[in-house]
């Protein structure tokens, strides 16, 4: 699962893997984002490009048309081995609404011993990491909604240690086949468990 992470410190260093252009000056990033917080994220546009959008972290999917406090299921996760089977999720999955969401970390707690521990647990070396995810657009009452979903899987040996969910990272070379649609390749191929750094937070 992933409940917090910290935005990329350079959005540049992202970007030059997707070829989107510059400038980044009025793209915000973030040491710490939270579920509903607004985020920057990747995203294929209508004319084909990638580009750099900021959406709503917790997905409200196209269906629901009261405000967005009404929306009140926990959807800023989506678990990759249902997502087909969830309404919330499938119309978003199924038009290939994809997104990579940029981070520097996550963060994790354990709950194994008497006291609950927090871990930050990012990319080893200088290599830039970025979740997969889906998003949606919603005509609310409050007015229109761009929101997105991370997706999370069943975790490693390793991972497991700390929760029964892992979020999806998509190693850079298959950022733009995730970005397509192309599923196979960017999920059959994610990170090794010894590619992250896990400490104290």
């Amino acid at each position: 699962m992933c409940g917090r992470y910290g935005g990329p410190r350079e959005l540049e260093v992202h970007a030059g893997f997707l070829d989107v252009p510059p400038p980044f000056a009025n793209k915000r990033s973030y040491e710490l984002i939270r579920p509903t917080d607004m985020a920057p994220v990747f995203a294929r546009s209508g004319n084909g490009n990638v580009v750099i959008k900021e959406m709503r972290w917790w997905l409200v999917p196209a269906s629901h048309r009261g405000t967005v406090r009404e929306w009140t299921n926990t959807t800023f996760n989506a678990r990759l081995d249902d997502i087909e089977r969830k309404p919330t999720f499938s119309r978003a999955w199924n038009l290939k609404r994809r997104v990579l969401v940029p981070a520097d970390h996550y963060y994790e707690s354990s709950k194994t011993s008497p006291l609950k521990q927090t871990w930050r647990i990012a990319a080893r070396g200088n290599t830039p990491m970025a979740f997969a995810g889906i998003w949606d657009y919603a005509n609310t009452a409050d007015g229109a909604l761009l929101s997105f979903a991370i997706l999370t899987r069943e975790p490693g040996d390793t991972m497991r240690r700390f929760h029964p969910r892992e979020p999806v990272v998509i190693a850079p070379s298959h950022w733009q086949a995730w970005l397509n649609g192309d599923d196979m390749p960017a999920l059959s191929q994610s990170w090794s468990e010894d590619a992250f750094s896990i400490v104290v937070a």
